[in-house]
């Protein structure tokens, strides 16, 4: 069996970057669900660490490590 531990947090943003947190930890839930991968979540204010185990999670999630910056655009600037 696989481990691998997901950290998701929240930098600058206020309650929108909390809410992308939240946001996130559900698609990673969604999706260890179902490739029936085993996982635990710890959640506080603004961070979630997702362990993840099963077989092969380490060539399923292998794409997701390091910084990922998301940029919110306001839906008042026009573009």
């Amino acid at each position: 069996m696989e481990q691998i531990i997901i950290e998701i947090r929240a930098a600058e943003g206020g309650q929108d970057s909390k809410l992308l947190v939240e946001d996130l930890r559900d698609i990673y839930l969604k999706t260890a669900r179902v490739n029936n991968f085993d996982f635990k979540v710890i959640n506080r204010d603004g961070f979630a660490s997702i362990w993840l185990t099963g077989k092969k999670v380490k060539t399923f999630f292998k794409n997701e490590s390091g910084p990922h910056r998301w940029l919110r655009i306001p839906p008042t600037e026009k573009r």
